[in-house]
């Protein structure tokens, strides 16, 4: 590694045998781009890096579907990305979200990086490992001074100096490097096969509830056809003959208004529309108020399983914010709304049956206001519900619920994993643990 020996020397004493202390403008060069997200029907397309793909992604190789765009020769020659290129994200609208990096894995012929990104291209003369590249550059440490540096208000920058400044410590031996990242890839694997595991329940998820949202399940547990059952036409289309429609079937009960002031530090947790998920309850940032206010607004007060819906904008993405409360109590703050049913059901079929398109789609329509959409109790009443018996709302439920604590469990091992990773990054990339015996 000639080159980063000559950039600074080992003198702190905190740093392991055989590592070194550089900054990065001491890898190589920085460059921003100028290739923008235009198309010109008569150049001939080629393949553009932009934000998301590095913000998601560590590695960038031929397997990324990227847009394609049209770009002059002079934007080809200057902005072709190349193999061991590192991209980074210097612009993002919270400081510690920004600096995020992706390494170019291979030879991508055609492909540029856009605007948006800012390339270092590391000299030829410095050996450092592909894979190695893209963890050490993503580790907290490094993203930590991204964070320091950045400036802004609405939105926060870095400029090219500020990549340069940024310190590093990286052990020499390219044995070494290769082992940390080999490691640190074998978890990477095993998230990503946990991760595709989620994303296959969550498509057998939308399909099953598509059909027993539409068609039913009978009491021998199969899902009904119209050559095997009776069926009936209805405002919502065709459904089973045992099924009925409903108007005017939910009521919303709104929260209250509560200042700034009456927060405590600890207490009742406050149900705010951020609290609202896309069918969970957001926990990360709950506000509390006395645990006098349970006796003075308990009128207010929402318990364990009952289904809540944000009424300001509702609709996110074709996602409706609505959760199943998992916490024993809380008071509910306006615009967050508590369903309350008007027959007696099953509550779980209903929280399944509020998330899917059938639902979402008609509550779209009656939502009131452009800049901030949200409903009213008033125009909830004019949606129509479908109303299966209350034994085989039990089976539906029953049926996805199963689907739904699987998706948990893979869930929970993903993020077991992710601290996993998390924790031998903190130990691997600044030498605490040594893979190898190094000279």
């Amino acid at each position: 590694m000639n080159k980063m020996e000559v950039e600074e020397k080992l003198k702190d004493n905190k740093i392991p045998k055989g590592w070194i202390r550089l900054r990065l403008g001491g890898l190589g060069k920085f460059k921003t781009s100028s290739v923008d997200k235009k198309v010109d029907k008569n150049e001939k397309l080629i393949k553009l890096i932009n934000y998301m793909d590095v913000y998601r992604k560590n590695f960038i190789d031929n397997s990324l579907k990227l847009m394609e765009v049209t770009a002059n020769s002079h934007e080809m020659t200057v902005n072709q990305v190349r193999k061991g290129d590192i991209l980074f994200t210097p612009s993002s609208e919270t400081p510690d979200d920004i600096g995020h990096s992706a390494v170019v894995l291979e030879d991508l012929p055609n492909t540029l990086y856009s605007y948006h990104l800012v390339r270092l291209t590391i000299g030829e003369s410095t050996d450092i490992d592909l894979k190695f590249r893209g963890y050490f550059c993503n580790f907290k440490d490094v993203l930590r001074q991204f964070e320091q540096f950045s400036t802004g208000v609405t939105r926060y920058t870095l400029s090219k100096k500020d990549f340069e400044e940024v310190e590093i410590i990286l052990p020499i031996s390219l044995t070494e490097q290769q082992k940390i990242a080999e490691i640190l890839e074998t978890v990477d694997e095993t998230i990503e096969k946990t991760d595709a595991i989620i994303e296959k329940y969550k498509r057998i998820k939308q399909g099953l509830m598509q059909d027993l949202l539409t068609r039913g399940i009978d009491e021998n547990g199969q899902i009904r056809s119209e050559k095997t059952h009776k069926f009936k036409d209805s405002p919502l289309g065709r459904i089973p003959e045992e099924w009925k429609i409903e108007k005017d079937f939910i009521k919303i009960f709104s929260g209250y208004g509560f200042a700034l002031k009456e927060y405590s530090e600890f207490g009742i947790q406050l149900i705010r529309i951020d609290n609202v998920g896309y069918g969970k309850l957001n926990h990360e940032n709950f506000a509390y108020l006395p645990y006098s206010y349970v006796k003075t607004f308990n009128r207010f007060l929402i318990k364990k399983d009952d289904i809540i819906l944000a009424l300001n904008r509702p609709i996110t993405q074709k996602k409706l914010k609505i959760a199943k409360v998992d916490i024993d109590r809380g008071i509910l703050y306006q615009r967050v709304g508590l369903l309350i049913f008007r027959n007696k059901i099953e509550k779980e079929f209903y929280y399944y049956y509020l998330q899917s398109n059938l639902f979402v789609n008609q509550l779209e329509l009656l939502l009131v206001g452009s800049d901030q959409p949200y409903i009213t109790n008033y125009n909830f009443k004019d949606i129509v519900f479908k109303i299966p018996p209350l034994t085989e709302q039990h089976r539906i439920a029953g049926v996805l619920s199963q689907i739904d604590e699987t998706i948990e469990k893979e869930q929970k091992y993903k993020e077991k994993l992710e601290r996993i990773k998390q924790g031998l990054m903190e130990d691997l990339l600044i030498g605490k643990v040594r893979v190898l015996n190094v000279n």
